[in-house]
């Protein structure tokens, strides 16, 4: 896991020449036998810090490859994020 945060914290960053683009952290847990809630997983990787911090525009949502719970928020994400 921390290697995701460590790409998380490169992705950010704050004189990135794509500064003002759009980013999605998919959170994808929920598959696992313990899987942890979104609420732990931002603080876990303090993800609100980050975002308050970015100035990239971050959404974080989650989903499941299993049950495909999730999956239609993603497609709304990709849906309004190409037609801006």
């Amino acid at each position: 896991m921390w290697y995701l945060y460590l790409n998380l914290l490169k992705t950010v960053n704050f004189n990135h020449p794509q500064q003002y683009s759009k980013h999605l952290l998919l959170l994808s847990t929920r598959d696992l036998p313990c899987p942890m809630t979104l609420m732990e997983m931002k603080s876990f990787f303090r993800i609100d810090d980050i975002i308050a911090s970015a100035t990239q525009q971050i959404t974080v949502l989650e989903a499941s490859a299993r049950s495909g719970q999730g999956l239609m928020d993603v497609l709304h994400w990709l849906d309004s994020t190409i037609k801006e």
